[in-house]
């Protein structure tokens, strides 16, 4: 219920903003996967 309260409010989920890092070749993969955890 909070998460998709702050998802509504504009939050970027911490995975989503690691891909996007990705893509943009600002980090590893290696490097989103050891940040980040599935839910």
């Amino acid at each position: 219920e909070i998460f998709e309260a702050a998802k509504n409010n504009g939050m970027t989920p911490l995975r989503d903003a690691a891909i996007e890092k990705l893509i943009n070749g600002a980090t590893s993969l290696e490097e989103v996967i050891r940040v980040t955890v599935e839910d």
